[in-house]
């Protein structure tokens, strides 16, 4: 389960790491391109790859984009991914 891998931090896991999980499980290694986590609310960059809608207020912290990002470094230095 995708939320596991963050310790059930936040809401609910982004629908990016639910496909990174499910990558990890079909392939050893997985390219990641298009991830950014700094500028998700900087009004100039388009935080989802389908629109440019950002969160209500209140609803910021939905996904654990802090943790998320940690693992993705953590998987990158274990070799399991490579972000791009």
């Amino acid at each position: 389960h995708a939320w596991d891998w963050v310790d059930r931090k936040g809401e609910k896991p982004s629908s990016g790491l639910v496909g990174i999980v499910m990558s990890l499980r079909l392939c050893k290694h997985t390219n990641v391109y298009g991830f950014q986590f700094d500028e998700y609310f900087n009004t100039s960059i388009r935080p989802h790859y389908y629109n440019w809608e950002r969160p209500k207020p209140g609803r910021e912290n939905v996904h654990p984009f802090a943790q998320e990002r940690e693992l993705y470094k953590s998987l990158e230095e274990m070799g399991r991914l490579t972000l791009f």
